[in-house]
Order: C-alpha cells, then structure tokens, then sequence
C-alpha cells in the first residue's frame, strides 16, 4: 500500500498503473519473504530459487490479473484507491498462496518426492 500510495503522490495520477506496479513490487518482496519464512523447511537456493521466481511470478500473474481486475473496477466506483487495492489485494492473496504453495516450493522443493512414472 505504501508503494501505491508514493507513486500516486509523485509519479502518477493513474490508479491502474501505480496499482500494477505496487503488485509486481509485492509479489517479489513476497516470493522471498515466502521462500525464506513461511516455507523454510523446503527453502529455495542457487538456480532454484531462479526457476521458483519464474514460475511463482508466472502463476501469481493470475492473481494478479485478478486483483487488478477488482481492484479497478471498485476504484472506477468508489474513488477511493487504498480499500480499492486492499480488495483486489484479499482475492489476489488467496490465489497466490494455494497456488503457490503448490506449484513452486512443493514442487521444486529439494525434499519433493520424485513423481512416480509407470
């Protein structure tokens, strides 16, 4: 939110473009917050924690699809651009984290179980 709110005082009027880029910002501050706390146990290192990046960016571009999505269509309504982004802000975090959690550290995660082929 604080990302937001300094690019509309100082670097743009424009809701959706300063929400987009609050996101992207977000969305890596969470990767590695994720990848050092929340997941430590399966933690990401050397070329993984690359790969991890590319893919948690490719499956969070949904949620974030999604949050700006709601995010602008509250903003278009109510005018009021931080309970605007903090809606977009609760579905995107909710898409972000099962997804996540499933594709990237369950996946890459040095202590994954090999997938059985027949």
């Amino acid at each position: 939110m604080s990302v937001l709110k300094t690019l509309m005082l100082t670097t743009t009027d424009s809701f959706r473009y300063a929400n987009a880029v609050a996101m992207i910002v977000a969305a890596s501050f969470n990767y590695l917050m994720n990848n050092k706390s929340t997941y430590s146990e399966s933690s990401l290192s050397g070329k993984r924690i690359i790969a991890g990046y590319v893919i948690y960016l490719s499956i969070t571009s949904l949620g974030l699809g999604l949050s700006l999505l709601i995010s602008g269509e509250i903003y278009d309504r109510i005018q009021l651009p931080m309970l605007s982004a903090l809606c977009g802000i609760v579905v995107g975090s909710l898409w972000n984290y099962f997804m996540s959690y499933n594709f990237v550290w369950r996946m890459l995660s040095p202590k994954a179980k090999p997938i059985k082929q027949n």
